[in-house]
């Protein structure tokens, strides 16, 4: 729904450490300036929402610490995932290396035996 929106560009009145910043957290989370802000004002209703509920702010920590520890275990798949196809490559080239080795002994054998 938020890609059908048009953007169109703002000015604010902010400082030069403020503004590289920002730019430092736009590139952290992996997103543009537009994706930073609404994440920035998601992460503000969230909490004004825990503010305005107060008998429900103990199942709203919950279910935040939920979704942060399903984000961490779905972070930790993917960088195992990751080191993993790491650990394959590796052992891979170092089989087809020594693949190469054994291949041009037994032409130099075969060389020698000619």
């Amino acid at each position: 729904m938020a890609e059908s929106k048009e953007l169109k560009p703002k000015s604010f009145r902010i400082d030069d450490e403020t503004a590289e910043k920002f730019k430092e957290i736009s590139a952290a989370i992996g997103g543009n300036q537009q994706q930073t802000l609404s994440k920035l004002i998601e992460a503000y209703e969230f909490q004004s929402g825990k503010a305005i509920l107060t008998d429900k702010k103990a199942d709203i920590e919950e279910f935040e610490r939920y979704v942060t520890a399903i984000t961490r275990k779905y972070m930790s798949s993917l960088e195992d995932n990751q080191n993993l196809s790491q650990t394959i490559r590796t052992e891979f080239d170092a089989l087809l290396s020594s693949k190469d080795v054994t291949i041009q002994d037994i032409q130099s054998q075969l060389s020698a035996a000619k």
